[in-house]
Parts: structure tokens; sequence; C-alpha cells
């Protein structure tokens, strides 16, 4: 009988194995995962055709974000990060072929799958450090935000009836409470007292 244990102390909320159970264990090295055949092949599975070009695009776009943005603890560029928003991209690709949308440009795909997953998570700070990185590594794309019209109707209805003041930062800010839902299955609301988190 063999037991393994992998480990990834440098991960946030990690911790080492304490040294006595260290000693009751061979210590193995493993190699850091090619990002970019993860990316290629992610992408070929989620239906894009340029997923080679594709690829060798966002790897260096996470690293960017990674080194350029500020140091949040609620921030993860990792391999994690990378996966769901390749799965995210997939998804509106699909949902475009469902909706018979003619625009399949996969380079606005993959951008519009960074921004629904990264400006939720971005201090405003790093927004425009985002749309910088973002116009350095995908020159001429452009990113057209769903408006989600009626969604933001109903959240202004739902706000008339609670005897709530909405304005566009807060319907903002639950738009994106709900992309972020669709992308992960739990999440975190932070801010100050009286912000309306209670609200949302």
């Amino acid at each position: 009988m063999a037991i393994f244990i992998t480990m990834n102390p440098g991960y946030a909320g990690r911790s080492n194995l304490p040294d006595n159970l260290k000693m009751l264990f061979r210590s193995l090295a493993m190699t850091v995962p090619d990002k970019v055949l993860i990316a290629q092949v992610m992408l070929y599975s989620q239906g894009f055709r340029q997923a080679e070009i594709l690829s060798k695009k966002i790897v260096p776009l996470f690293t960017l974000l990674s080194e350029q943005l500020s140091n949040q603890s609620h921030y993860d560029f990792g391999l994690r990060s990378l996966k769901s928003v390749l799965v995210m991209a997939g998804n509106i690709k699909r949902e475009r072929i469902k909706n018979d949308i003619q625009n399949d440009d996969e380079q606005e795909i993959v951008i519009q799958a960074i921004m629904d997953s990264f400006v939720p998570r971005l201090v405003a700070d790093d927004l425009v450090l985002l749309n910088s990185l973002l116009n350095d590594v995908f020159p001429n794309a452009t990113y057209n935000r769903p408006s989600m019209t009626r969604l933001r109707e109903e959240i202004e209805n739902a706000a008339k009836q609670m005897y709530l003041v909405c304005d566009q930062l807060w319907i903002e800010k639950v738009l994106q409470l709900y992309q972020i839902t669709n992308l992960n299955h739990g999440l975190m609301l932070v801010g100050p007292t009286s912000c309306g988190m209670l609200f949302i």
C-alpha cells in the first residue's frame, strides 16, 4: 500500500507540512505545467479554431496581470483561474451559436470571458491597467459587454419595491455579481459598512 501527498505550499491559504510528517515521505519535485499547451487543448476542446494563436496570447496576459496588478489576496492568475476563463469562453461561444449570433470572432469571445471573469474581482485602480494590458496583448480588439437590459430593469424594479435608492454603480455591481455566479460555485462580498452588500 502507498500513500501519496500532493502539496502546493506557495498557494494562498495553504501551510507547510510539519517536519515530523515530512520525514515519513519521500519528496519528489514536479515541473511547472505547460500552460500554453493546456490552454491550447482546452480552447480546441471548447470549439475554438484559433486555439494555438489565442493560447499564446492568453497565457502571457495572465503572467502580465499577476506581475503588474496590485497585490491583493483575492487575486488569482494561476492555472485554475486560466481554466475557468477558458471554460467561460467556451460557454459564451456555445451560447452565441445557440442564439444564432453571427459574430463568431474568437478573440472577442476570449476578451469577453476575461473581462466577465476579472472585472468583478478587481479593485478600481487595477481596471485601467487591465484594459491597457488587454489592448497590448489583443491590439484592435473590441469588448462589447452584454447589455443585459432586461435584467437591469428587473434589478431597478426590485430596488424600488424594497424602497432602495440605486445608482448605476450599485446596479453594475449586481450585474457583475450575476455574471460571477455563473462562473463560480461560491463567492464573497467584501466592502465597508453600509455600502449595500446586504441588499445585493
